[in-house]
């Protein structure tokens, strides 16, 4: 399925996707979202028809409208290169660089 997902204009991914309902993206770990912004979830309890016309829906949609997501690891390695590149002279300083930089994140936990 991956596969197929990654397959662009693709007509049986696109039918797929249209059958998705929003309980689909939702597991145990979402609420860690909200927990995480201070967002008040009090929204999610009420009808979603009524949630443009609750205040903590509207804060929650303003807070996530102002977030800027980066999902995709080669962005952050091209990132990553060009914060450090101006640091090396030759590409195998370079390439170390980058991989001392790597196993620093891990050990300190930033991704």
């Amino acid at each position: 399925m991956v596969q197929r997902l990654k397959a662009q204009n693709n007509p049986v991914v696109e039918k797929e996707i249209q059958k998705k309902e929003i309980a689909d993206c939702i597991n145990s770990k979402s609420m860690a979202f909200f927990e995480s912004l201070k967002i008040d979830t009090s929204f999610l309890s009420i009808d979603p028809s009524l949630w443009n016309v609750d205040y903590s829906y509207r804060q929650a949609k303003a807070i996530t409208k102002k977030m800027f997501v980066v999902n995709d690891i080669a962005e952050r390695g091209v990132a990553l290169a060009n914060d450090y590149r101006h640091m090396t002279k030759s590409e195998e300083d370079f390439q170390c660089l980058l991989q001392c930089i790597e196993k620093n994140r891990k050990a300190i936990c930033i991704t």
